[in-house]
């Protein structure tokens, strides 16, 4: 069937950013049924939406400027298409925030920290949580080995140099893909904050990271990548069988640089770390 074109403007959707249009959109998903529908999102101000599911024949279209905002503590899940430029489009879905969820999606191949606001022009403490909420929606919150939902995992790019001044969490990542879309030197994730790690990884395994870079300008004791398993996230993998293709370190002579493997020793593991 052709793909209807659907502008939520016409349809009861306010897209002031304060008014809950929670109704009409699913209003207008229901009338959709399983057709193919290309749903324009206003430009201007971003949607509010409390918990709502885009179907798969469903895609989503901020070209034109538009954008999500889900409410404090809702959850939108998106299982189609994304159309639009790495522009942010999702607003309060930042930890502790809304949740935007691809799980159950195959229609995106990558997910961009831009999409909530992160930037290699911007400033860290805007890309630090951004950047934390990217990872979520590419590799969940906690898709153990043996749930089997890391086949909903999308490849997270990062185009270009983003700073940021706390830790990443990397817990619980199996089946993974971190990829630099501008080359190892100009694409990657630079620590601005003092004895802080890049990546805090627990029970992560079975990915490549590629054509990166991870910079430090601050002073460090500790390693920019950290692959454990201190046994304080639940049973799951070990750090095992991950590769580092093409991926570049960097201290600037003030910082502990590379990746430290295994430290709590033992069964935390650290199989086959390919660099």
């Amino acid at each position: 069937q052709p793909e209807a074109i659907v502008n939520l403007r016409d349809h009861d959707v306010s897209g002031d950013g304060r008014t809950n249009d929670t109704r009409a959109v699913s209003s207008l998903l229901t009338t959709i049924g399983s057709s193919p529908a290309r749903l324009i999102f206003p430009p201007g101000f971003p949607t509010l939406l409390n918990t709502v599911s885009f179907p798969v024949n469903v895609t989503l279209d901020f070209s034109a400027g538009g954008a999500l905002k889900a409410a404090t503590g809702q959850r939108i899940t998106i299982l189609g298409r994304i159309v639009g430029t790495t522009q942010q489009i999702f607003y309060n879905a930042l930890p502790g925030q809304g949740t935007i969820d691809f799980t159950g999606g195959y229609a995106l191949r990558a997910v961009y920290p831009e999409w909530w606001g992160a930037s290699p022009g911007a400033s860290a403490a805007i890309n630090t949580p951004a950047l934390q909420a990217a990872e979520y929606a590419a590799f969940g919150t906690n898709r153990t080995n043996g749930s089997g939902l890391a086949r909903y995992n999308r490849e997270l790019q990062l185009c270009g140099m983003y700073d940021i001044n706390d830790e990443l969490q990397f817990y619980h990542v199996i089946g993974f893909r971190i990829t630099g879309c501008g080359g190892k030197f100009s694409s990657g994730l630079r620590q601005t904050a003092a004895n802080k790690r890049i990546l805090d990884g627990q029970n992560i395994a079975y990915g490549v990271f590629e054509q990166l870079k991870f910079e430090t300008t601050a002073s460090q004791n500790v390693a920019l990548v950290d692959l454990d398993n201190d046994h304080t996230h639940g049973v799951d993998l070990s750090p095992q069988n991950i590769t580092f293709r093409d991926v570049t370190f960097v201290g600037n002579g003030v910082g502990q640089i590379g990746v430290l493997i295994a430290k709590h020793g033992g069964d935390a593991k650290g199989d086959n770390i390919r660099c």
